[in-house]
């Protein structure tokens, strides 16, 4: 049946199109402070860095971050790709440009959403890097 075949390709890229813009609003809001987007975008809990924490650590990390790093911006270069994970889960993977006052690095990283109750709420941030950073000290 072409046509269900069809309306599952139009879901599945609707939902695509919904995770990329997810990521854009992540990237904006990580790089300029804005702590009232972030927070609409959390999950209750977050796959943090390897760690599971709350939405409120997570943004106390983040302001701790801001606070030590006041001069900071992120952006994404390249395409940013999205991956089914199941039903009500979404990954995306891109490249975080990364500038501080010290340096410019590039950290291929990614994101998972999962839908709850209609909305993508953020529920994994990590990068490769760190991944094996944190695998190298366990």
């Amino acid at each position: 049946d072409s046509a269900a075949g069809a309306a599952v390709d139009s879901a599945t890229v609707k939902a695509e199109e919904e995770i990329k813009d997810m990521v854009i609003i992540w990237n904006t809001a990580s790089s300029n402070a804005d702590f009232d987007t972030l927070e609409r975008i959390l999950g209750d809990k977050i796959d943090y860095y390897q760690s599971l924490v709350s939405r409120n650590y997570y943004i106390a990390d983040q302001k701790r971050f801001f606070q030590k790093n006041p001069v900071y911006s992120q952006r994404i270069v390249g395409d940013i790709t999205v991956t089914r994970l199941s039903d009500s889960k979404m990954l995306a993977k891109f490249v975080k440009e990364v500038s501080t006052k010290r340096e410019t690095k590039e950290y291929p990283s990614y994101l998972a959403f999962e839908n709850v109750n209609g909305s993508w709420k953020l529920v994994v941030e990590s990068d490769t890097v760190s991944d094996a950073n944190i695998a190298r000290m366990r």
